[in-house]
């Protein structure tokens, strides 16, 4: 009832004017779907401009410089196209003023021109696509593939620039610090078989080869390697200024301070102990340190890249393999920048979307538990 008048029959419109329908169709699947569409037309040597759809894998596709993607209009949009130009012609023959045809744009819309040639190329420089401002000062000239870009969408792809470099620094950024887990635990793993080694031969019998008190030190020894981070001994591992030997000798002080009266026995004092297990440690681990140290540099060391085992080594593989990039450490005269300029090259050019789609090619879209 409305308005005292009662409603019958009512019927709702089967047309979709607002497009709801394509766009809630578009929207179906999942996101991953949405990435190997947009890689999909990323890759076709064509773009066919119609005036229905123009999607961001096109956009990117023709401002790609090198990409050698050609931009064509379509055949059924061409007599639209012919009959809008016929119109503006026309209109211009009678006098007619056309918006940004025969005026100007936004403030200077109410001056009028017959040089439609100068005022279209005006129209670029008013849309951003190009060069703001002309002193050396003031002058930013965007690169040619965000010109192409912001001519076919008429925005300005810095933002994408800034996420270029972003992704540059956190790849880079992640492989050094896998490298650096893969060479700790090489060093950590050569730390504790030498302390285990040296152990056994000092602390577990003494002069006459009877068994010694001492030997119960060996599994805390391992649990002070454990503990303690890596680099903060690396590179002196017997400097008795690094916590590594204090922490060592700690234990062995704290296993003496137990074995009551027969620290009075030279035979079963376990401070006795400590110089000959610190001699021994000296002469083997800084040797065993650099030899781990040597074989991880030739690719042969004894743990395997953990990363092999991760879905995302296609990444890895291709800003270490691929690209050429290396560990950074002092002892080379390579720097981060020279590094970062290597993959945000191989980004801008593309080359990233294959090892991308590979580490998500198991994977169905559906969303991933976190425990």
């Amino acid at each position: 009832m409305l308005c005292g008048a009662e409603i019958k029959n009512v019927t709702v419109a089967a047309a979709d004017p607002l497009n709801w329908g394509a766009a809630a169709e578009q929207m179906k699947g999942s996101h991953l779907d949405e990435v190997k569409r947009m890689v999909m037309e990323f890759r076709k040597p064509v773009v066919n401009l119609g005036g229905e759809t123009l999607t961001i894998g096109q956009v990117a596709a023709i401002s790609t410089v090198g990409n050698g993607v050609k931009v064509e209009l379509s055949e059924t949009a061409r007599a639209g196209v012919k009959a809008s130009s016929d119109w503006v012609m026309e209109s211009m023959g009678k006098g007619t003023d056309s918006y940004g045809v025969t005026t100007g744009f936004g403030a200077t819309s109410h001056r009028r021109t017959k040089n439609g040639v100068a005022l279209q190329k005006e129209l670029i420089r008013f849309l951003n696509a190009g060069i703001f401002g002309s002193t050396k000062e003031t002058c930013h000239t965007l690169p040619h593939s965000a010109t192409r870009a912001a001519m076919l969408s008429r925005k300005t792809a810095e933002a994408v620039d800034i996420l270029k470099l972003m992704s540059t620094t956190f790849l880079v950024a992640i492989c050094q610090a896998v490298d650096l887990r893969h060479l700790e635990e090489n060093l950590k793993q050569t730390v504790k078989n030498t302390v285990s080694q040296v152990a056994k031969k000092v602390l577990t019998t003494g002069v006459n080869g009877e068994l010694h008190p001492s030997r119960f030190c060996e599994k805390d020894l391992l649990k002070v390697v454990d503990r303690e981070q890596v680099y903060t001994y690396a590179d002196d591992p017997c400097s008795a200024t690094y916590p590594l030997i204090q922490k060592l000798r700690q234990v062995i002080v704290d296993h003496a301070l137990v074995n009551g009266e027969s620290e009075k026995n030279a035979m079963t004092s376990i401070f006795h102990k400590i110089g000959a297990f610190e001699e021994e440690l000296k002469a083997v681990l800084p040797d065993e340190v650099e030899a781990a140290r040597v074989a991880y540099d030739n690719g042969t060391s004894a743990i395997p890249n953990r990363i092999k085992e991760c879905r995302s080594y296609p990444l890895y593989r291709f800003v270490r393999e691929e690209l050429g990039t290396e560990l950074l450490t002092g002892e080379k005269v390579t720097s981060p920048g020279e590094e970062f300029d290597k993959v945000f090259t191989a980004i801008c050019e593309g080359k990233i979307i294959d090892p991308l789609m590979e580490c998500l090619s198991e994977w169905n879209g559906a969303p991933i538990p976190i425990c």
